[in-house]
């Protein structure tokens, strides 16, 4: 008893102590609450990064007090280690005359990590207070009142490393006469990377100064670069005979190889004092420019005023310039080849943003529909655009008045935008960003249209410069990886082809003003280029393993890649019952595809002709995911078909050794048709009573002749299926209608007015506006197509049992038919894409059920249950006469046996 006391009393002492150590442990990790009767105050951090913060992470606070007492007070910072907190900082968080029971927040603080914090592995953030009666601070009612939030751990220690190819090549070097600033980049055609700038005389002073534009060509991938020569040439002199150029902005036309250059010309006013007016010789006006070239940017068109096509309204639109960088051409959807350049506008003293465009390879020019950031208001600046996945164009600008970037979409190829957002993950200090799609070329739709790039410089001021990731359209970013330290104003940031190793090209202003360039690749991003071909796999229904197609789209030479199903979160949860078994040691080439085979476990209840798009995500051990750069999300996509049927050989009879008067009936080897027809072989007697009539002697050379001939018709039948099959890839659809580009909705009418019966031929027609589709209609009359009806997009046959649909008439009138499978009722939308998976036309439908199939399916179900009846009723039968044959041979051979013995 005494030692089960023992046990007992240590054993809950040592609860106790593990009760009290965890209450201990989770009270730290509280906010402290300050010790205070007057003032409730807590500090909450807001930056919206959790665990995934490494070195120049910006993290974000807000302060929220609440006066407690019966007086008004101040809440006075004096002491933090977080910026803008304390009052002395440039913003501070002290407020003054807070009334009784009044709450308000303060959202400046921040801290930017630093080394000493990578190192230590962590931060706590701490702020002092004092309550006083008087603003200044000098009438304490309560001090030292000190308020902490939790520590931020796990810190990353990703510092800039140019062991990883991160070499610069300088452009320029500024002089007591000369000035350069305002970067512009573009690749050509021919894989040249052109690098333009403003040449500014003096004191690098903006436009109305004499400004020249020039550029550098790098023909070897960005290692070297020519000379400089001059593409718009400025002209000193007084305010009557002066002019120049600035804000260089490069847009390639990748269908015809030219290349545009925006600019700004000013004769005697700038931005702020240009007046209202189109006239090319109104000198009071800040014009826009543009100049063109043919041959890779060595030579270029004379300069032409364009003020009067990109102003909408001639009395309001005082001023503008073009966003320098590089403006895009859409490459997927309806306004496919459309050339967009951006531009800031001042309309009645409201900064804006808007998109100049060309649908006729820039031969003209027109302007969209003015966007900003409130009715009243508008703090728009210098922006960009980019085409998303799904073929819509983000517009991300820089803020005049807040903190963080400006966004808006457009649905209509840039003309117009919706409402416009603050993007709070992308903190912006007023200066000119660039953001770019990393796979320009990629299906619409795919993992790898959705990877974004951004460079800009850090949220509290024109120096550090980060590249952001986003791998899902904008909707999330990562924190950011540090190209440049110390000072680092605009930069731009364009892809680069494979031909010339692929990655991105960065131009950026660095130290004294100038002008930096260099080359970032995926690996030095932290980021594992590589996806799972998303075309639909038809996947038998008892399949154990799969073969994928894998793309590797970066430079690496990777031999150890890994794939995996895991940390994927709720889109893994979306297809739960589906496993692919992760995998290592996965070998791709740059720029290639490789074949793998995943072992794949189903639900064994799954259905034939069911959709399933599996998440996963490629990872190396060199350059590993880590948790603030997730990396590419692939989709392999698949499609249940019908279960392979295995066959057993049938066994051959036993051996005889006596020799029958007509040949043992030799078991064959069954066809590979199902064996529903297969008759058992029955098995000989070893001594068969003589026959009445000698059957054919066939010989096992000509049956084996015979078994050999079938096989050859057999392998020629499959390989004919294979290289119909290889022929009828069919593409991948998007994965949702979400996905789907809703300016091309309504293109097509499906059936009577899109009401439809399932199981029955359906005629589509319409207008397709994708102009290398429509120009196949054009030059053949008929085109390669893929339909698909949603939810789960399932694809549609023809009539013939084709996978693809021929598409016959005109881009105005293309019609098509397809079948409607059974089992389809209620509302679904029908989609039609090219062969590179590219939306065509989509419509939405409703589809009634079919009474007659629902009838024939019964009568169906009838036939295969008589039909395996009669199977039964047969095999019983033939085991019937089996069986009498046995016992006839059985009393042959006891007759002749009594014979036999009664003659000896």
């Amino acid at each position: 008893e005494d030692a089960k006391r023992v046990v007992g009393t240590v054993v809950g002492i040592t609860l106790a102590i593990g009760l009290c150590s965890g209450v201990a442990n989770a009270t730290s990790e509280k906010s402290s609450k300050p010790n205070s009767s007057v003032l409730q105050i807590s500090l909450k951090r807001t930056d919206g990064l959790k665990d995934n913060v490494q070195l120049n992470s910006r993290l974000t606070y807000t302060v929220t007090y609440t006066n407690k007492g019966s007086q008004p007070i101040t809440a006075y910072p004096y002491e933090s280690n977080i910026s803008d907190i304390r009052v002395g900082d440039s913003n501070n968080c002290r407020w003054a005359n807070l009334k009784p029971g009044e709450t308000q927040q303060c959202g400046f603080g921040y801290h930017v990590v630093t080394e000493e914090d990578a190192k230590a592995g962590k931060f706590t953030p701490k702020t002092v207070w004092k309550v006083s009666k008087d603003r200044d601070g000098n009438q304490v009612i309560e001090n030292n009142i000190v308020v902490e939030d939790k520590p931020v751990t796990g810190i990353k220690n990703t510092e800039f490393d140019s062991s990883l190819g991160l070499k610069t090549v300088k452009l320029t070097t500024r002089t007591n006469s000369v000035c350069y600033r305002i970067p512009a980049i573009t690749q050509t055609a021919n894989g040249w990377i052109l690098a333009a700038y403003d040449k500014r005389p003096g004191n690098c002073s903006d436009a109305p100064m004499p400004n020249s534009i020039v550029q550098r060509i790098s023909k070897d991938g960005g290692k070297t670069f020519e000379a400089e020569t001059v593409v718009k040439q400025g002209h000193y002199g007084d305010e009557n005979t002066r002019w120049g150029y600035s804000d260089p902005s490069y847009v390639l036309d990748r269908e015809t190889n030219e290349i545009f250059l925006f600019s700004v010309k000013s004769y005697r006013n700038g931005w702020g004092g240009s007046s209202a007016g189109v006239d090319p010789e109104n000198r009071n006006v800040l014009h826009a420019s543009v100049t063109s070239s043919k041959d890779n940017g060595v030579t270029w068109s004379t300069p032409k005023i364009i003020t009067k096509d990109v102003t909408a309204d001639v009395g309001h639109w005082s001023s503008r310039f073009a966003a320098s960088g590089h403006g895009i051409q859409l490459r997927h959807g309806k306004y496919k080849g459309r050339l967009l350049q951006q531009y800031t506008i001042n309309n009645s003293r409201r900064i804006q943003a808007v998109t100049v465009y060309s649908d006729d390879h820039g031969k003209t020019w027109k302007v969209g529909k003015p966007v900003g950031f409130r009715s009243e208001k508008s703090h728009m600046d210098e922006n960009k655009v980019v085409e998303l996945s799904d073929g819509r164009v983000m517009l991300n600008s820089r803020p005049q008045n807040f903190r963080h970037r400006l966004v808006a979409i457009s649905n209509d190829g840039g003309e117009t935008y919706g409402e416009v957002k603050e993007e709070m993950q992308l903190p912006d200090p007023a200066n000119n960003a660039q953001i770019t799609r990393a796979y320009p070329d990629a299906p619409m739709g795919s993992p790898e249209a959705k990877v974004l790039v951004y460079s800009s410089s850090s949220a509290y001021g024109r120096s550090d410069g980060l590249i952001r990731v986003s791998f899902d359209d904008g909707a999330t970013w990562d924190t950011g990886k540090l190209f440049k330290s110390g000072p680092m104003a605009y930069s731009c940031i364009e892809v680069l082809n494979k031909q010339h190793g692929g990655g991105f090209g960065l131009l950026y202003e660095g130290d004294n003003s100038n002008i930096i360039y260099t080359h970032i690749s995926e690996d030095w991003l932290g980021y594992t280029p590589v996806t799972a071909d998303n075309s639909v796999i038809d996947v038998p229904k008892n399949a154990k393993n799969i073969e994928v197609k894998i793309k590797n789209l970066g430079s690496h030479d990777y031999s150890d890649l890994k794939l995996s199903m895991k940390d994927l979160g709720k889109q893994s949860e979306l297809n739960k019952d589906w496993k692919i078994q992760d995998k290592t040691g996965i070998s791709v080439k740059p720029f290639a595809n490789a074949n793998i085979k995943l072992d794949i476990a189903m639900p064994k209840d799954v259905k034939e002709g069911t959709t399933v798009s599996i998440p996963v995500r490629f990872a190396s051990a060199k350059y590993a995911v880590g948790d603030s750069l997730p990396g590419i999300q692939s989709v392999i996509n698949i499609r249940v078909v019908k279960a392979v049927e295995s066959h057993s050989v049938v066994p051959s009879a036993p051996s005889v050794d006596v020799k029958p008067s007509v040949d043992t009936p030799s078991a064959e080897k069954p066809s590979q048709n199902p064996p529903s027809e297969t008759i058992t072989p029955t098995e000989p007697s070893q001594n068969p009573a003589p026959a009445r009539e000698q059957a054919p002697q066939v010989s096992n050379q000509s049956r084996n002749e015979a078994n050999t001939q079938k096989a050859d018709e057999q392998k020629s039948e499959q390989k004919k299926e294979d290289s119909k099959a290889k022929d009828d890839v069919v593409p991948a659809p998007p994965a949702s209608v979400d996905q789907l580009d809703k300016s091309l909705k309504g293109a097509i009418t499906v059936g009577n007015n899109n009401q439809i019966v399932a199981g029955e031929p359906v005629k589509i027609s319409g207008k397709i506006s994708n102009k290398e589709f429509a120009q196949q209609l054009q030059k053949n009359g008929s085109a390669k197509a893929y339909a698909f009806i949603y939810s789960t997009p399932k694809a549609l046959k023809d009539s013939d049992g084709n996978s693809f649909i021929t598409v016959r008439g005109s881009a105005d009138n293309a019609q098509f038919s397809v079948d409607i499978p059974d089992g389809y009722s209620g509302k679904h939308t029908i989609v039609l894409v090219n062969e590179k998976g590219e939306q065509l036309a989509w419509n939405e439908v409703t589809v009634s059920a079919n009474p007659v199939a629902d009838k024939k399916d019964s009568s169906s179900e009838k036939s295969d249950l008589n039909r395996n009846a009669f199977s039964k009723v047969s095999t019983g039968s033939s085991m019937l006469i089996v069986l009498a044959v046995v016992m006839l041979l059985g009393t042959a051979g006891f007759f002749a046996k009594a014979m036999r013995n009664k003659i000896a």
